[in-house]
């Protein structure tokens, strides 16, 4: 990388709820609290895969943070446009009348 002598190494990040204080001395081990995730620890320069440890407390409370969405049902899943729906929309008659027709002169500087 330009400008760097060194590189930095990131060494394991700890996610907690409640107090780790017998961690805290431990050289090269980040920590971050469950409320407070930050997407800079958890790829620091946008590169994933970093070791994280979890405690068992704030792995429970992930489902509070982030809930589960259901998937859609049937009704919304017809909304979608596959590839077959897209190409009779587009040679529709409606909207062909509505297109711009191609610049048939070419610009040339």
């Amino acid at each position: 990388m330009r400008n760097r002598k060194f590189k930095t190494y990131h060494g394991p990040l700890v996610i907690y709820e409640k107090s780790i204080r017998f961690l805290r001395n431990i050289h090269s081990i980040q920590f971050c609290h469950i409320n407070s995730l930050n997407l800079l620890k958890l790829a620091p320069g946008g590169h994933v895969g970093r070791f994280v440890i979890w405690t068992q407390s704030s792995f429970l409370k992930l489902d509070s943070l982030f809930p589960y969405l259901e998937p859609q049902n049937e009704k919304n899943k017809s909304n979608h446009l596959n590839v077959l729906n897209l190409d009779s929309i587009i040679n529709s008659s409606d909207f062909q009348k509505n297109i711009r027709p191609a610049s048939k002169s070419l610009k040339k500087f």
